[in-house]
C-alpha cells in the first residue's frame, strides 16, 4: 500500500498526484488499483474506497 497524504488538511478542494509508481520506486502495470479516502473532523467520519483503472 502507499500511502500518498498523511496530512491533516483545512476544509477545500486538493490534489493528490501518483507517478505511477510503487513504494520500491517500479512503474506499476495496467490493472485495477483501488483508492481510499478517509476523512474525520467535526463529528464526522467517512471513509470511502473507489476503483481506479490503469491503462497504458
Amino acid at each position: 500500500m502507499r500511502i500518498l497524504v498523511d496530512e491533516e488538511k483545512l476544509a477545500g478542494n486538493y490534489k493528490a498526484l501518483w507517478d505511477w509508481r510503487d513504494n520500491w520506486g517500479k512503474e506499476v502495470s495496467s490493472g485495477v488499483y483501488l483508492y481510499r479516502l478517509k476523512v474525520e473532523g467535526q463529528g464526522l467520519k467517512l471513509t470511502k474506497t473507489k476503483k481506479l483503472i490503469l491503462l497504458k
